[in-house]
């Protein structure tokens, strides 16, 4: 009896290790493919707003838009 409930808290562990293994590596290429290429190009329209002084404000706020996407706690 002893070896079936350590057998099947051995098999929840592994589960629950699997499961949070498996969301944290989706989390981190759903950085790495989605949002760092979109703050890459926010800052490339920022940088091409930012040449005219009349876009000046525009391209002020994609910058701060890309910033955001690649660090959304800042």
């Amino acid at each position: 009896m002893f070896s079936l409930l350590a057998g099947l808290g051995f098999l929840m562990f592994m589960l629950w290790l699997g499961f949070n293994i498996t969301g944290a590596l989706l989390s981190a290429c759903f950085w790495l493919f989605i949002e760092l290429p979109l703050a890459f190009c926010a800052w490339g329209i920022g940088l091409i707003l930012c040449c005219t002084i009349i876009l000046l404000p525009v391209g002020l706020w994609f910058f701060k838009a890309g910033f955001k996407l690649l660090l959304p706690g800042v």
